[in-house]
């Protein structure tokens, strides 16, 4: 990046201060070659980085590190479509490295005219622009913590409990507050109406718990909290009892995982 940004920076003061165009024919031809080998080095380095810091695609949508990302990379696509242009402008106005732009044209390049460099100086200065962009989003980027380590996929679980199917989703499922989400049905696959719920949390590993959590009657056949706190991680036992009436009272247990 370094070689790209500044390579840049110093064509557009090459550019600026008019050079002639025997030094054009010099410079440009050449610049065009190597940043074309820093952007390959650039893409095929930060693919590579980006799956060490990700790890899963979800983690992309689903942390502020993965769309942060999201956003570099798109400007970082501007920029080599921004630089795609300016070495097709070098390669139409120096096709050979060899033109003889003091006598003008031999057929190989055709000497850039006055309007054709104004339009070259602008690509390169929009380059520059979309560059500190990426600088800016990288730095940002460097002081965040990496969605491979943040990243924290809510738990789906399915239980029986007497008669009823239970599922349970749990998100996000990292060290502080969750919200639990249970959902019963009947054995006709109608939703099974509740008239109690709660759960219990415990850490068997550390021997911590279990921690009462009142439910929440959301819905026929859905119970939910948004009260739930991990304080550990490690694998956790979610331990669910469910009232149908005033006789019947189902228990069941799943567990899931606390990064």
């Amino acid at each position: 990046m370094s070689v790209w940004i500044g390579g840049l920076v110093v064509i557009a003061l090459f550019l600026v201060r008019r050079a002639a165009a025997v030094e054009l024919a010099e410079v440009l031809p050449r610049w065009s070659r190597v940043a074309a080998v820093a952007v390959a080095v650039i893409v095929i380095s930060g693919l590579f980085q980006s799956w060490r810091e990700i790890g899963t695609l979800r983690a992309v949508i689903d942390t502020g590190y993965g769309r942060l990302l999201l956003y570099k990379v798109w400007f970082v696509l501007g920029m080599i479509a921004l630089g795609a242009l300016a070495q097709r402008w070098v390669r139409r106005h120096y096709a050979d490295d060899h033109v003889d732009v003091r006598s003008g044209p031999d057929g190989t390049g055709t000497a850039p005219s006055v309007g054709a460099l104004t339009g070259l100086r602008r690509g390169v200065a929009s380059e520059l622009v979309v560059g500190a962009v990426v600088l800016g989003l990288t730095a940002t980027l460097v002081n965040m913590v990496p969605a491979r380590t943040s990243y924290a996929p809510p738990f789906t679980g399915t239980a029986f409990a007497g008669p009823m199917t239970v599922k349970v989703r749990v998100a996000p499922t990292r060290i502080g507050a969750e919200s639990l989400d249970v959902y019963t049905w009947a054995p006709s696959g109608k939703p099974q109406k509740l008239v109690q719920a709660s759960a219990a949390l415990s850490l068997p590993t550390a021997d911590l718990g279990p921690f009462e959590v009142p439910l929440d009657l959301a819905a026929p056949g859905h119970a939910r909290s948004d009260r739930v706190q991990a304080p550990l991680a490690g694998k956790w036992q979610l331990r669910l009892t469910l009232r149908i009436n005033d006789f019947d009272q189902y228990v069941t247990t799943l567990f899931y995982t606390v990064r």
